[in-house]
């Protein structure tokens, strides 16, 4: 690998559709790939940016001035682990189940698990990302506490 080589800054995405082109075009890359963990500071709302991705996984930078993933959801087809690395989130499961993540505390969540969370502090909430589909369905499947498709965007 070469030292010192740019990533590209990551595109900051928008909609499923650019997700998963974003995710199909990274991933016919077969070598390895370079990163920055790199995001901008924000006023009001999120982001999401793909940093890296091969058929197996992926990995995001998300960032979040306020709110969060606020509606209770579950992956389908997809294991993820959360990584803060700066903030702190209030992740809260379909029992009433809770728990706070600050920095360099991560949670892992396998598929079929609901979950939402909130950003419960006053810096931005940056967190990794690292994302294992099961090639059983579609990876950005999404559903709601009730069983109905929920889109990410």
């Amino acid at each position: 690998m070469e030292e010192g080589v740019a990533a590209p800054s990551p595109e900051i995405l928008s909609s499923t559709e650019q997700f998963r082109q974003t995710l199909r075009t990274l991933a016919e890359n077969t070598k390895p790939s370079l990163f920055s963990l790199r995001t901008r500071a924000l006023k009001g709302g999120s982001t999401d940016q793909v940093l890296s991705a091969t058929p197996n996984q992926w990995v995001q930078i998300k960032c979040y001035a306020s709110g969060g993933e606020n509606a209770l959801h579950a992956h389908l087809h997809e294991d993820h682990t959360f990584v803060v690395l700066q903030g702190e989130a209030l992740f809260k499961g379909p029992m009433g189940e809770q728990v706070r993540l600050g920095r360099y505390r991560g949670i892992t969540i396998p598929k079929g698990n609901h979950y939402s969370f909130n950003v419960v502090s006053s810096e931005n909430l940056v967190m990794l990302r690292f994302a294992s589909p099961d090639h059983a369905g579609d990876p950005l499947a999404r559903i709601d506490a009730a069983g109905r498709d929920l889109d990410a965007f």
